[in-house]
């Protein structure tokens, strides 16, 4: 009975090495495939740990710091990491279980090159979407919320457009295509926009020089070149101002970066800058009386932080004064100058103090 037993167990051990051990199906036994699928498990069961060790701790430490980054790292990186634990687990598994040179070592070690090359491409994504538009949008505060949201969906969209690109590129090449003339085409094709879209790229590099450097933002009162007026809207190809006689002029980007921009809105104070021309007939006396008179006025304005007023020059026909006063509110410009040429007017009439005109001296001889 004893001898039945052990020739039974030996032909069963027999037929087990002969199946799992010796029967090769690709170059690699049952055995080893199922060390690959324990492997495979293995990593499976680790992924989850890592898993677990990002939801339980280290997004609980990075709430509890007081810097924004690690959240953000911690967001970009938690998928791709997981994901990269699976992907070894593919890279050891046949290193370790399978016969290299096997038909499924060499499939699974392409599957591993690929899976590797999408999930590096899938953390780049994630980091544009949360890390660059995230900083974009916190140091774009200040400037018009509009052009912020354009710039930074037409950048986040070109970094993609990139990203999935090289990742396609790379692909194929490693799936033994020959993507030179895939790279010569996308070159000569891009050339050819380029040319094309001149204008539209300069306009749209135009606007983000505006975007960075911030010379102005809306509802700001600016001078472009010649023309003057409150900048109603910023965007990716144009600079819309409303001029002081309420129409509307739309200037290219391209031509805002490269012309004189002086912005009135950002200063703290606006100067004011008069002359007042008196008659020859005004002797020393009078003259510092006059300046006294005007000295006083614009002293005691609320919107006027100081002021600079001396005369000047012998003009043609007239004493100049000149006279400046500095604006501390500059919304309140135009009325603050209208208030001191009133104060001045009525000054004036009660001093009877006549202004300079154009005149001619005739002398004729008898």
């Amino acid at each position: 009975m004893g001898n039945a037993t052990e020739a039974l167990n030996e032909s069963i051990e027999a037929v087990y090495k002969g199946i799992v051990e010796n029967s090769l199906i690709y170059g690699n036994s049952l055995l080893q495939y199922a060390e690959f699928l324990g492997i495979l498990l293995l990593f499976y069961l680790l992924s989850k740990l890592v898993y677990m060790l990002f939801v339980r701790y280290l997004r609980q430490l990075a709430k509890n710091t007081k810097t924004e980054m690690d959240d953000i790292l911690i967001e970009i990186s938690e998928g791709p990491i997981i994901m990269f634990v699976l992907i070894l687990g593919l890279y050891v598994g046949k290193s370790i279980a399978l016969n290299a040179g096997s038909a499924p070592y060499v499939f699974i070690d392409g599957i591993f090159e690929v899976l590797l090359t999408i999930n590096v491409a899938w953390l780049l994504l994630r980091f544009i979407d949360s890390f660059v538009v995230r900083y974009m949008r916190k140091h774009a505060e200040r400037s018009d919320a509009k052009l912020n949201e354009q710039l930074i969906s037409l950048v986040r969209n070109v970094l993609r457009i990139i990203i999935i690109l090289l990742t396609i590129i790379f692909l194929l090449s490693n799936l033994g295509f020959d993507v030179t003339a895939l790279i010569a085409g996308l070159g000569i094709g891009g050339i050819a926009v380029a040319l094309a879209a001149q204008d539209t790229i300069s306009n749209f590099i135009g606007a983000i020089v505006i975007f960075t450097s911030k010379p102005f933002k809306i509802n700001d009162f600016v001078r472009i070149g010649q023309y003057s007026g409150t900048v109603k809207q910023i965007s990716l190809r144009t600079t819309r101002l409303e001029l002081l006689s309420g129409t509307h002029l739309i200037i290219p980007n391209n031509k805002v970066v490269t012309d004189v921009v002086e912005n009135f809105t950002m200063a703290q104070e606006r100067m004011v800058e008069q002359v007042i021309g008196l008659s020859y007939d005004y002797d020393s006396r009078k003259l510092e009386n006059v300046i006294k008179l005007l000295v006083s006025i614009v002293s005691a304005h609320p919107n006027i932080s100081r002021h600079d007023i001396r005369f000047m020059e012998y003009g043609t026909y007239s004493q100049n004064i000149n006279m400046r006063y500095w604006v501390n509110n500059p919304d309140k410009l135009r009325e603050t100058i209208h208030d001191i040429n009133l104060q001045m007017k009525k000054a004036f009439e009660k001093e009877k103090i006549s202004l300079a005109f154009p005149t001619q001296t005739v002398q004729v001889k008898k």
